[in-house]
């Protein structure tokens, strides 16, 4: 797992991690900052971000995250943005040394039935609460705030759109994102899985079983 900052004059551009990744600068106007970034050999992603914004791209193996971190107050067209860089298979192999298990096993979950009304509420007092614990523990600046509530709200945003067994795969990808884009250390790692096993592992696991076939 790898973090970066950079700051970033208008019309600039910095090649991070070895030529993995390019990030631009274009133009700079009434706070915003409008860059474009890309995976070598991939489309460029382009965003009008305010502070805090964050944009993601990924490949297969790759999760990368560019926060608009801050603007220079002198030179209002610079601007300082902090990019993370986190291999997928590190995600479950920093919780994994710490003594964590995988918060989810999906292997005895066959429903694929939709959720009840009684089920979604469950599940949304559920998150509210991982909700609070992570932002107590990792939300101590905007962007850090943003992006957990952004992730947690995209979850509770699912459970009218997938069934069951889809909303337990989707989650674990969701909670690796937050944990790339959060750019914990293996300690922090595990700390963070602990909680989503806490509140999430056993429990929705228990949910979602019901009705299996």
């Amino acid at each position: 797992m790898e973090y970066k900052k950079i700051d970033l004059g208008e019309r600039a551009s910095s090649i991070m991690f070895d030529g993995e990744l390019i990030v631009s600068h274009t133009s700079f106007s009434s706070g915003f900052a409008n860059i474009s970034a890309s995976i070598t050999g991939g489309k460029p992603k382009k965003a009008r971000m305010s502070l805090g914004d964050k944009i993601s791209l990924k490949n297969d193996s790759v999760i990368y995250e560019v926060v608009y971190s801050s603007s220079s107050w002198l030179f209002k067209n610079f601007a300082e943005f902090i990019v993370c860089k986190i291999e997928v298979s590190e995600i479950w192999k920093e919780a994994v040394s710490e003594g964590i298990k995988k918060p989810f096993e999906i292997e005895g979950i066959n429903s694929d039935d939709p959720f009840s009304d009684e089920e979604k509420e469950d599940i949304r007092r559920t998150l509210s609460e991982l909700q609070k614990s992570v932002l107590k523990e990792f939300g101590k600046q905007k962007e850090q705030s943003k992006v957990i509530k952004d992730n947690i709200d995209y979850m509770v945003g699912l459970l009218n759109r997938q069934r069951k067994k889809d909303w337990l795969h989707t989650s674990i990808g969701v909670f690796a994102t937050l944990a790339a884009s959060l750019c914990l250390t293996g300690e922090q790692a595990a700390t963070f899985w602990q909680f989503i096993r806490d509140y999430i592992g056993e429990p929705v696991r228990n949910l979602l079983g019901r009705g299996s076939s």
